[in-house]
């Protein structure tokens, strides 16, 4: 699992931000071992948070390292973002619930 922030240099760069965003998540869902994505908006500051879930850590590495990526983040570095953190998680355990209501109405 990857979780990333960014913070965008000023808003006339959010066009282009949804733009690098919209390639990245695209390429993800191209990876084999790709599991999903979720956004969050810290609308104090205006940054992002980002969860990037991989069935391990091959599919990560294998966005990480195609050339599409590299290119979206050399733009981020250069010219659209004011900072950014990328921290990559391995899960220990895990541990799931869902309610189901019975035909009683439980």
């Amino acid at each position: 699992m990857l979780l990333y922030t960014t913070t965008l240099r000023d808003e006339s760069r959010s066009a282009e931000h949804e733009d690098m965003k919209r390639r990245m998540h695209a390429l993800a869902e191209s990876v084999p071992g790709f599991l999903g994505e979720e956004e969050y908006r810290n609308e104090a500051d205006g940054s992002l948070l980002g969860i990037l879930r991989f069935e391990n850590e091959a599919a990560l590495a294998a966005w990480r390292d195609h050339p599409d990526h590299a290119a979206v983040h050399n733009l981020g570095v250069d010219s659209v973002y004011a900072s950014y953190t990328v921290e990559v998680f391995e899960r220990v355990r895990d541990a799931s619930f869902s309610w189901e209501p019975t035909a009683k109405g439980d």
